[in-house]
């Protein structure tokens, strides 16, 4: 049950030892390489406290915690996270937390876009590293982004590179900030030279949903009038939709998320189309009229998830992130979806969705995805199952996947798509 929902390590992989001193109801007093920390463990599946292993859940992770000796006081050679996926390999170059430079009163500075959504997601990053880390101090600093200024122009007319983190990623080589967070999906598959991705959250539902104006009440996209006006900014979207729902009229709108909120309820559109992720961030679950089946309409690359930028050669914010907010499932999902993007040239504007599943026990790994023409007319789909242990197999499954649908048809829709794109952004 647990394993499903797990947060990445929290802990320092290289300690040699770690002492838990048993205090009922669960409060322990963990010793890492020296330092001292005060957790609130749950027991998890631990009814024999005499068992050689047991298991602790400690703010989301699963702690395996080998040779148990029966004097309450539980030692272990090392922390290990149990979730069914290989462990990092070990980095001579990652720093112990008694090393590390934030840890020890450098000030963390994190960029963020200016809108409510993107400070809200910074601060969950934030906060997930103040959780285990009390002692950093962090910084905020607002960046706009090419896409925060230009409104009155479709997405797909101004081109898509780097179009919401160019100037986060300038700010970054420039040593103004130390790490950008950004929506994984507004990423671009290839990161400027000195720069990386640092960490990967945990991701929150991928689909997207329907918002609808008040006199549409408990309707659904099959329920609505002919003629109705969806609104949405996104080429893949519009062009899915457009395929299931031709009775539709599917219009451009702009803005951040409040701001198309406020058009919608202005009656400006029936509808309009976000993902499910940044409506339920923001706390406005409630205003979700239907969660659109991926059937129905594949997902963004990355769609969901939240990714750290950092510069390449900084391993005190690498160990940082990885012993707070790093999700290893959700990394390998997310590498197979933005290799199957970036082997099909593609960027978020370009007309491409994905959907990825795990097995059951949730080493392999389920990629479909799906190649249209901008205005959903041609279309062709296919999926790849694989085994997913390392970064290596997840993106031998993207490839995988965009060589299976260029070859059976995908790459002539890619050059009319990009032949589209690029008459319309020279229009613009």
């Amino acid at each position: 049950m647990y394993r499903r929902q797990l947060s990445y390590c929290q802990f320092d992989f290289r300690c040699v030892s770690a002492k838990f001193s048993y205090r009922p109801p669960s409060i322990y007093f963990v010793s890492v390489s020296g330092d001292t920390h005060r957790y609130q463990l749950a027991p998890v599946n631990c009814e024999n406290k005499r068992t050689q292993t047991s298991q602790f859940l400690v703010f989301g992770c699963v702690i395996i915690l080998d040779k148990i000796v029966e004097n309450n006081l539980l030692s272990c050679p090392l922390l290990r996270v149990c979730h069914g996926f290989d462990l990092p390999h070990q980095d001579d170059a990652l720093p112990r937390p008694s090393e590390n430079h934030y840890l020890n009163g450098k000030t963390l500075r994190m960029g963020s876009r200016g809108s409510k959504l993107a400070l809200t997601q910074t601060e969950n990053v934030r906060d997930l590293i103040l959780n285990i880390y009390p002692q950093i101090k962090i910084e905020i600093q607002v960046i706009k982004t090419k896409g925060d200024k230009i409104l009155d122009v479709a997405l797909s007319k101004i081109g898509d590179k780097g179009l919401f983190t160019k100037e986060l990623e300038v700010a970054l080589m420039e040593d103004t900030i130390d790490l950008a967070v950004h929506s994984l999906k507004d990423m671009p598959t290839r990161m400027p030279p000195g720069l990386s991705l640092g960490a990967i959250s945990i991701r929150h539902t991928s689909n997207d949903c329907l918002i609808l104006h008040e006199k549409h009440a408990g309707k659904t996209l099959d329920q609505l009038p002919e003629g109705s006006v969806v609104g949405s900014s996104s080429l893949r979207r519009v062009a899915q939709l457009k395929r299931k729902f031709p009775s539709l009229v599917f219009k451009d709108i702009r803005g951040n998320l409040n701001t198309r909120l406020q058009k919608l309820d202005n009656g400006d559109y029936d509808g309009i189309i976000l993902a499910v992720a940044g409506i339920s961030r923001l706390g406005l679950e409630k205003r979700i009229s239907q969660v659109i089946d991926e059937e129905v309409c594949h997902h963004a690359v990355g769609q969901g998830a939240l990714g750290v930028q950092i510069r390449e050669l900084d391993s005190h914010l690498r160990a940082l992130l990885l012993n707070t907010i790093h999700h290893r499932p959700t990394q390998f999902s997310c590498e197979a979806e933005r290799s199957f993007l970036r082997e099909t040239e593609g960027g978020c504007q370009v007309p491409v969705g994905v959907t990825s599943y795990y097995d059951q026990d949730r080493t392999h790994l389920r990629l479909r995805g799906i190649v249209l023409s901008v205005d959903g007319s041609e279309a062709v789909e296919g999926e790849v199952t694989g085994s997913v242990k390392n970064s290596a197999e997840a993106i031998a499954i993207g490839k995988r996947l965009a060589d299976d649908i260029k070859s059976r048809g995908g790459q002539e829709i890619l050059q009319k798509v990009f032949a589209t794109l690029s008459r319309n952004q020279q229009v613009a």
